[in-house]
This record gives structure tokens, C-alpha cells and sequence, in this order.
């Protein structure tokens, strides 16, 4: 007994069904795109410490380890990962979110790490203002 399970009744249309999956797939792996992420860690001796990437574009970002995003400028709004406890002028119970934009330009193929470069001997309004650290490119690599 012969199965039909696998008969094709319409071979032009499972062809242009294969094209067009075909030519999705190509489009969207051929975009231009890199990653952004944040530092993987602090690294104290160099008062450089890790963000978190809270938008991209004004656009609300999941917690993940990296972000694909197409290639050209972007801004990053990315918040500080900083325990206040690295400073005596600041008490453990205060809450403080510093939230700053940073600028990136995006090459094909490349991965941006983003960190904070942190003025530890900044005065107590600087903490208290935000103006104690900034956002930095940290490290760019080619994949």
C-alpha cells in the first residue's frame, strides 16, 4: 500500500513557499547590526564600574545579557550599578538612581561594552547630583 502522506499535489506552490521563507531568512541575516551590553563587571581599580542598559532609542529594554541593534547611532539610557557604600558621605539608606544618556555609533559586526567611569573623590553634591560619573565605551571588539 502506497502512502500519500508525502505526495506533493502543488509543486510551484511549495517552491515559492521555500522561496519566500528563503529570502526572509537572507534579509533579515544579511541587516547590519552589532551588540551593546554592559561590562561584565567592575573593575574598582580603575574606578570603572557596571550599568544597566535601560533604554535603547527611548525604547524600554528586558534585562539581557546583550542587545542586538542595527548599525548607525543609537542612544543608550543606562542607569548606574553602584553600591553607595563606596563612599562615607553617603548613608546606606539613601536611594539614589542616576539615569544618563549615552551616545553610540554602531559598526557592523561589532560588539560596545558599556560602563561608568566613577570620580571617587567627588564631593557630596556631585554624588547627590550625578554629576560623580559619567558613561563610557569601554571596550569594543569585531566578531
Amino acid at each position: 500500500m502506497k502512502s500519500n502522506y508525502l505526495r506533493v499535489r502543488h509543486p510551484a506552490i511549495c517552491v515559492l513557499i521555500f522561496l519566500a521563507a528563503f529570502l526572509c531568512c537572507t534579509s533579515v541575516s544579511a541587516a547590519e547590526s552589532g551588540y551593546v551590553m554592559s561590562m561584565p563587571y567592575a573593575i574598582s581599580a580603575e574606578n570603572i564600574y557596571k550599568v544597566r542598559i535601560d533604554k535603547i532609542d527611548g525604547q524600554d529594554q528586558r534585562a539581557a545579557t546583550r542587545y542586538r541593534v542595527g548599525t548607525g547611532s543609537h542612544v543608550l539610557t543606562v542607569n548606574l550599578m553602584l553600591n553607595v557604600y563606596w563612599t562615607p558621605d553617603l548613608s546606606g539608606s539613601q536611594t539614589l538612581t542616576h539615569t544618563k544618556t549615552f551616545n553610540v555609533t554602531i559598526e557592523d559586526g561589532t560588539t560596545y561594552q558599556v560602563g561608568a567611569k566613577i570620580d571617587v573623590n567627588a564631593p557630596l553634591e556631585s554624588q547627590l547630583d550625578g554629576s560623580f560619573w559619567k558613561p563610557i565605551l569601554y571596550k569594543t571588539y569585531k566578531h
